[in-house]
């Protein structure tokens, strides 16, 4: 899983306190309909009564293009039932991904730009155990950190944010 492997390698690099596994976070992957069941359906994660968060692709494919009122009214709810959710700022999960990763591990070279479709030019056959897994367990902390490096008034980092977020809710 993308965020548990990454917090794994940033927490070996010393950039954040602890990893998601080590603070027993568990991360339940689920996308399209089953996203919309979990959020709009059920709020499943509500009647665990646990904390919990929602962490979901902007499915942009311009910086200027605004995040669907889909997206919109999951995080309103998601927030009212007192989760976190966060939209990513690139398109998907693997504009994340380093190109040097994915030459040292698929033997291809993929452009990664923040809104291109990088799934598309991973694979046709496009599967998470064969292409994205073995990609984030070969990146580097400074790797992750170069593709989660944005500026807004300072510089920043993506995933440093989300999963020092989710680091606090072991502490509420």
């Amino acid at each position: 899983m993308f965020l548990r492997t990454i917090s794994r390698t940033l927490r070996e690099a010393s950039r954040i306190r602890a990893d998601l596994r080590e603070k027993k976070i568990g991360i339940v992957p689920v996308g399209g309909d089953n996203l919309r069941f979990f959020v709009e359906k059920e709020m499943i994660l509500k009647r665990l009564n646990r904390r919990f968060a929602v962490v979901v692709d902007s499915d942009k494919a311009h910086a200027n293009d605004q995040v669907s009122q889909k997206v919109l009214r999951w995080k309103e709810k998601c927030t009212n039932e007192g989760g976190k959710f966060f939209i990513l700022r690139k398109r998907a999960i693997e504009n994340y991904l380093h190109p040097a990763a994915i030459q040292r591990v698929l033997g291809r070279a993929v452009n990664v730009e923040d809104f291109n479709d990088v799934k598309a030019q991973m694979s046709t056959d496009y599967d998470w155990s064969g292409h994205l897994k073995p990609v984030v367990e070969a990146m580097t902390a400074e790797e992750i950190l170069e593709m989660d490096h944005y500026v807004d008034g300072e510089e920043r980092h993506e995933f440093l944010e989300i999963i020092e977020n989710l680091l606090q809710l072991t502490e509420a």
